[in-house]
């Protein structure tokens, strides 16, 4: 992702990214966020959520610890994350995860994985000019 809508991300969910400048040896989040521009919109929705979620707790707060792409979707991981809004919190992963995979993770146009090699996301177009 640009460093531009990494900065975005951070400025705009700070309880959220608050792992995002520790050093390497403490998070995975200090490589940023490990995808293409295309997933901006979903990572942005999923962000607010968790975000709004983090509003509504008192004391331990969701943080993010990686955000990547994996096996052509996007992957966000938490750290530890309260019972009370376990299964909100992964609903609203596992939602995001599944709209990526049909969603080109360099333009954000619907996408499809690929079947050999590394597997990506991409509309016929990236992946032409890849």
């Amino acid at each position: 992702m640009s460093p531009e809508r990494d900065d975005e991300l951070c400025r705009k969910y700070p309880m959220l990214y608050a792992q995002r400048r520790l050093p390497m040896d403490r998070t995975c989040m200090c490589w940023g966020f490990d995808f293409g521009d295309g997933w901006m919109g979903i990572i942005d929705r999923l962000s607010a959520t968790l975000e709004e979620i983090n509003r509504t707790l008192e004391g331990e707060k969701i943080e993010a610890v990686q955000a990547k792409e994996k096996f052509g979707s996007l992957r966000l991981y938490v750290g530890p994350c309260p019972e009370k809004v376990y299964e909100k919190v992964q609903a609203a992963i596992d939602a995001a995860e599944e709209e990526s995979i049909r969603t080109c993770e360099q333009c954000g146009k619907p996408g499809k994985p690929n079947s050999k090699g590394w597997i990506t996301t991409l509309c016929d177009e990236c992946r032409t000019k890849t």
